[in-house]
């Protein structure tokens, strides 16, 4: 109660002091001043609190949708007051391209004043600032120039030892980390060739109704003993899919989200696709598998003879070493041909000219289609 309205009721009970036979009223008029000033603070403190809830709502959680925001100030301020106080809502968050951490719902970042991390520089980039600090004048342009035609650098004999030191530590890196990718993709070709072998097979089948259809047709085999050749099967090829799921991301870049592992899912063989979908996907994946294993023989030679991996790719270009992923078949005595020498095998995937020239499309290789 204010000290007005307390001085007041002393004033009240000061002038009939004396008067016993009023006694009793005197106490009840005092309460009911005493109660009349409480309610008073008590409004008080319901206005400021209804006048602030918005603001301090809007600033707890900016997404509160504005009928929310809205119900909350009309109804009695406590109800509001425990919106406010509540522990937020946990909201799920996911790594983005960059690193950061997003939400999932609306994709803001959950650390906004955390920087994006800065690229790492290149190894060659790396090469070119360790010749500066050495003491070399020229351009990046320049620098790659003259290691790509191997002259000397005129600044001196430390810097070139110094230059073929980092260019060889750089090097024996890229190495292992092609092997490292390597390691993981050979863990998928026993499987996939399995899963091509199952795929191979005439009365096997893929696609959405064999996909929503399993559990149905599971129960059924279950109930009824009925033969489980084709669910078996399907149970083999969903194995070996989801096996390839968390190896399609490159080793040493972090841990899968839920998010990337449903694109994985997507980008891979699947129960739901088409049979031949499957087939092209799986064949596509096999000659990848190969072609980086040419292409790791490959580097590793050209780091024995360079003592650097720097130019490699220029190499790879300049020697027309980088095998097309799919062989052009323009003929049935072509594709003969590529099978006796190893070069196609069956369910390898190639650009057929035969059927369409004007609209060449892929198709799977199979020996009985040319003989």
């Amino acid at each position: 109660m204010s000290d007005a309205l307390q001085n007041f009721a002393d004033s009240l009970i000061a002038m009939n002091a004396g008067q016993s036979g009023q006694m009793g009223g005197q106490a009840q008029f005092l309460k009911n001043i005493q109660a009349r000033g409480m309610k008073a603070e008590e409004d008080r403190k319901n206005e400021l609190i209804s006048k602030n809830l918005a603001i301090a709502l809007r600033d707890k959680d900016p997404n509160i949708p504005q009928g929310t925001l809205d119900l909350l100030t009309l109804l009695p301020p406590e109800v509001g007051a425990n919106y406010l106080f509540q522990p937020p809502k946990e909201r799920k968050t996911l790594e983005a391209a960059d690193g950061r951490l997003r939400y999932v719902d609306d994709k803001s970042l959950v650390f906004p004043e955390v920087p994006t991390p800065e690229p790492k520089p290149t190894a060659a980039i790396q090469l070119y600032n360790k010749a500066v600090e050495q003491g070399y004048t020229g351009s990046l342009i320049e620098f790659q120039k003259e290691i790509a035609s191997d002259t000397n650098f005129n600044i001196g004999d430390t810097l070139e030892i110094a230059m073929a030191k980092e260019a060889m530590e750089l090097g024996a890196v890229d190495i292992e980390k092609t092997n490292d990718a390597l390691r993981t993709s050979n863990q998928l070709v026993p499987r996939l060739l399995s899963a091509q072998r199952i795929l191979q097979d005439p009365d096997f089948e893929t696609g959405p109704i064999t996909s929503k259809t399993n559990p149905i047709r599971k129960l059924y085999a279950d109930i009824f003993g009925t033969d489980k050749d084709q669910l078996n099967q399907e149970e083999a090829f969903t194995a070996f899919a989801n096996f390839t799921v968390p190896r399609m991301r490159p080793p040493g870049s972090g841990a899968t989200s839920d998010f990337e592992a449903a694109l994985f899912q997507d980008s891979t063989i699947n129960l739901a696709n088409t049979k031949k979908g499957n087939q092209i996907i799986l064949g596509t994946m096999l000659q990848t598998v190969r072609r980086e294993k040419e292409i790791a023989m490959l580097k590793e030679q050209y780091f024995m003879d360079n003592k650097t991996t720097l130019g490699f790719q220029k190499y790879l270009q300049d020697k027309n070493l980088i095998t097309p992923l799919y062989k052009e078949i323009k003929s049935s005595d072509q594709a003969i041909e590529l099978f006796d020498n190893g070069l196609l095998k069956n369910g390898d995937v190639y650009v057929d000219y035969m059927t369409m020239p004007s609209n060449p499309q892929l198709a799977i290789f199979n020996e009985k289609d040319i003989r």
